[in-house]
């Protein structure tokens, strides 16, 4: 991401910055095509919220799952799925050892599951959330996107690139502000069409990596 690349400037020196060259992921969305794998239907026939992360503590999840608490407590219309592991002797592990039953019952922890299954999930969902401190990019998002996933992303400078501004917004260390957009959440007011996707292809990032390969090949050649 740009993002990347300024944070590298800022704490590498290069005589050139122009040598660093920022070059998108490339994002293989036919791995979600496979119809012959079973999909849990039970977890695509009631609403939920949807977050892809793993057990690092810079992804925030225990934010996601305070703030679920508080939503359930109010407005328990939407249930929150996981996709990742949540384990023991981290925030979001311990949380959930605590958390009250009625809560608990509306979360469901899913891990080593299909490209069918997640790509259902992102498909169905009632919003995608990441509450994560930091991302080089964030594929999960990016997935999210080529489903045409209602966002509420923490608000990075990175997750606002790589989504054009689209999506909700908030700071990754208030619960409240998250709890509210979960209580106010209206999916017919939040869903988009993401035009971005193309810079994420395969003949998009293969083109760029031509350009420089070929540019590399021009200098080499104009110094003999």
């Amino acid at each position: 991401s740009e993002f990347t690349r300024q944070d590298i400037l800022n704490h590498y020196k290069f005589t050139d910055p122009r040598k660093v060259i920022r070059i998108y992921n490339y994002f293989n969305f036919g791995k979600f095509a496979d119809k012959q794998q079973v999909i849990d239907e039970r977890l695509i026939n009631v609403p939920y919220f949807l977050c892809v992360a793993s057990a690092d503590s810079h992804k925030n999840v225990i934010t996601i799952l305070r703030a679920f608490e508080k939503y359930c407590m109010r407005e328990p219309l939407i249930n929150l799925v996981v996709v990742g592991s949540v384990q023991d002797k981290t925030p979001a592990g311990d949380f959930l050892k605590t958390i009250d039953i009625r809560v608990k019952n509306r979360i469901s922890v899913r891990s080593g599951i299909s490209n069918t299954e997640i790509g259902n999930l992102y498909k169905h969902c009632e919003a995608y959330i990441t509450a994560s401190y930091f991302e080089g990019l964030g594929m999960p998002v990016v997935e999210a996107m080529y489903f045409n996933s209602p966002l509420i992303l923490s608000d990075l400078d990175v997750f606002r690139e790589i989504t054009g501004g689209e999506g909700i917004f908030f700071n990754p260390d208030s619960v409240e502000e998250l709890t509210s957009i979960m209580i106010n959440f209206d999916k017919k007011k939040c869903s988009c069409k993401y035009e971005s996707l193309e810079m994420f292809s395969e003949l998009e990032t293969s083109q760029k990596y031509i350009e420089i390969f070929n540019k590399q090949v021009q200098s080499v050649f104009e110094h003999f």
